[in-house]
C-alpha cells in the first residue's frame, strides 16, 4: 500500500480513493471506501482494454455473473460500471499476505494447515460453482491470508485475460483450448496446494513447458504425506469427469476450521496479523513553497490581476503595511473633507449650519480649558459646551440631518483608496504584474 501518485484520481463512482494497492494485469488496484460504507478494492480498466469492444462485452457478462456470488472465503465483487470512463469494479477489501508472498518469506506449510486450507478454499469453490462461475485462475497468488481466513481474490479477472495473464497451473482442458468447467478450477486446487507444500508436481519449467507436460507427465507428488499425496492425485486428474467436486473436496480433506489465523504457522499468523493492521498513508499536506508555487500559478492563470493577483499583492504588500495602513488615513481624512464640501456646496444651509456649529464647539473646548480664579478649569465639559452651541438651523430633506450625507461620502471615498493601495501594492517593483 502507497499513497496515491499525482495523476492518481481521488474518487471513481461513489468511491472515494485513499491509497495505490498494486498494479495489476487488469489495471491499477486503489483502497476505496464509500459513505458510510467499508474499505473496498477499487479497480480501474486499462485504457487498451476499454477500448477493445470483445473484450468490453466479456467484462459486462462476467460482471453480472459474478455479482451474486457469495461466500465465507471469497472476496466478493460488489459493484462494477463498465460504462464509465474507464471502466471499473470493485471487490470487497481483504488486507492481510498473499499465499504466495507468504510462502516464499516462511516456508512451505505442514500438512495440517494444508488440510485446513485446502477445506476452505473448496468451500468457496463450492459457492462459486453454485453460481455458474468457474475462477480459472486459481493460484497462491490469487489468495490472500486475513485475519478472517484465506480469501479467493481476483473474481473473473482470470476469465476475462486468459490463461496467459494468470500463475495458475494450467488444467490440460486449458492447455488445448477446450471447454473449461468446475473441474478446471479444481485442478488448479490441486497445483495451489503442491505449492503450499512446497512441491513441484511437474517440475520446474515455463509456462509453455507447463502446458505440454499437464498433458503428458504423471505429477511427482513423493513429496507429501501417503494421505494427502493421492487426495491431490485425483485433483490433477488429466481428465476432467475423474477429478472430484469441490463438494467432495471439503469432506475429502477433513481439515480444521480456517476462519481465523489459529491455523496458520506462528511466523505467517504474526505476518497476517501485523498487515491487516496497516492504514492507508495519509495524503501529505503542500509545503510553504508548493504553496506559494501554487498561489503564483494562480497569479498567472488570473491575467486580468483578480484572486490570483490580488493574493501575490498581498504577500508583496505586507512589509509596507503600516506606511500604507498610514497613507489610507490621510486619504479618509482628505476624502470626508472632500465630501463634506460637495454637500455644502448642494445644500448651503446645511453647510452654513455646520460651520457655525463648528466654531461655536470650539469656543466652548476653549471655554473649558480656560482657569477661573481659584486655579480651577470652568468644569463645563467640551462636550456639553459644544451640544449647548450647537445651531437649531434645520437644514432642507434632500441635505438629510446635518452632516448626515457626509458619511457615505467618506466610506465611498475610503474604500476607493483602499483598492487604490491595493493595485499600487499589486505593482510594487520587483514583482510581475499581470498586464507585464
Amino acid at each position: 500500500m502507497e499513497a496515491l501518485k499525482p495523476g492518481d484520481p481521488g474518487v471513481v463512482g461513489r468511491y472515494r480513493l485513499s491509497a495505490r494497492l498494486g498494479q495489476g494485469r487488469l489495471g491499477a488496484v486503489f483502497l476505496g471506501k464509500a459513505k458510510g460504507g467499508l474499505p473496498v478494492a477499487v479497480r480501474l480498466v486499462r485504457p487498451d482494454l476499454a477500448a477493445d469492444e470483445k473484450f468490453m462485452a466479456r467484462f459486462r457478462r462476467t460482471m453480472t455473473a459474478v455479482r451474486g456470488v457469495d461466500g465465507l472465503h471469497l472476496a466478493h465483487v460488489v459493484d462494477a460500471d463498465p460504462d464509465a470512463t474507464p471502466p471499473w469494479l470493485v471487490t470487497e477489501y481483504a488486507p492481510g499476505v498473499p499465499l504466495d508472498a507468504a510462502l516464499r518469506d516462511h516456508g512451505p506449510l505442514d500438512e495440517e494447515p494444508l488440510r485446513a486450507l485446502g477445506s476452505a478454499l473448496s468451500r468457496a469453490l463450492v459457492a462459486l460453482h453454485a453460481a455458474k462461475v468457474t475462477h480459472q485462475g486459481l493460484s497462491a497468488a490469487t489468495v490472500t491470508l486475513t485475519p478472517d481466513g484465506p480469501r479467493i481474490t481476483d473474481l473473473g479477472v482470470p476469465a476475462l485475460l486468459g490463461l496467459d495473464a494468470t500463475s495458475a497451473l494450467p488444467a490440460p482442458e486449458q492447455a488445448t483450448g477446450g471447454t473449461v468447467g468446475p473441474a478446471t478450477d479444481v485442478f488448479a486446487l490441486g497445483g495451489l496446494l503442491c505449492h503450499a507444500a512446497g512441491v513441484a508436481p511437474y517440475g520446474k519449467a515455463t509456462s509453455a513447458e507447463l502446458a505440454q507436460k499437464v498433458l503428458r507427465t504423471t505429477p511427482d507428488l513423493a513429496g507429501l504425506p501417503k494421505d494427502f499425496a493421492e487426495l491431490i492425485a485425483r485433483c490433477l486428474a488429466r481428465r476432467p469427469d475423474a477429478r472430484p467436486s469441490a463438494d467432495e473436496l471439503v469432506e475429502l480433506f477433513d481439515g480444521e476450521d480456517a476462519t481465523g489465523v489459529g491455523w496458520l504457522p506462528a511466523p505467517i499468523r504474526d505476518a497476517v496479523t501485523k498487515a491487516a493492521q496497516v492504514k492507508p498513508p495519509r495524503t501529505k499536506k503542500p509545503t510553504p513553497s508548493a504553496a506559494r508555487a501554487g498561489a503564483e500559478t494562480v497569479d498567472a492563470e488570473q491575467p486580468n490581476g483578480r484572486a490570483g493577483s490580488v493574493r501575490g499583492a498581498g504577500r508583496d504588500a505586507a512589509p509596507k503595511r503600516k506606511s500604507e495602513a498610514d497613507t489610507a488615513e490621510v486619504g479618509i481624512d482628505a476624502a470626508a473633507r472632500a465630501g463634506a464640501e460637495t454637500v455644502d456646496a448642494e445644500n448651503p444651509m446645511a453647510g452654513a449650519a455646520r460651520k457655525a456649529g463648528r466654531r461655536t464647539a470650539q469656543e466652548g473646548r476653549d471655554a473649558a480649558e480656560t482657569p477661573v480664579a481659584d486655579g480651577r478649569p470652568s468644569g463645563r465639559p467640551a462636550a456639553a459646551a459644544a451640544a449647548a452651541a450647537e445651531p437649531t438651523v434645520q437644514a432642507p430633506k434632500s441635505a438629510g440631518r446635518p452632516g448626515g450625507s457626509s458619511a457615505p461620502a467618506a466610506r465611498g471615498s475610503a474604500s476607493g483608496a483602499g483598492s487604490a493601495d491595493r493595485g499600487t501594492a499589486a505593482r510594487t517593483p520587483g514583482r510581475g504584474t499581470a498586464e507585464e
